[in-house]
């Protein structure tokens, strides 16, 4: 776009939010998630995208898998 970001670009990192909010028990609209709070990686499945997010931490880490179509 100009300046601006693409809508595949958009999807991508609105996808790795939700999951890392969600992760974290917050929802879209709680407390930001912090950058060392959660790890998260996102890629395609089939024609979409799917993200996985876990706490940082010690111990097993809590998954949770969201994906947009």
């Amino acid at each position: 776009g100009q300046g601006g970001i693409d809508g595949a670009r958009f999807f991508e990192h609105w996808t790795r939010y939700e999951a890392a909010q969600k992760c974290l028990g917050e929802g879209i609209f709680g407390r930001r998630a912090e950058a060392d709070d959660v790890d998260s990686h996102s890629f395609r499945v089939d024609r979409g995208l799917a993200c996985i997010a876990w706490e940082r931490g010690p111990g097993i880490p809590r998954l949770s898998w969201y994906r947009y179509r």
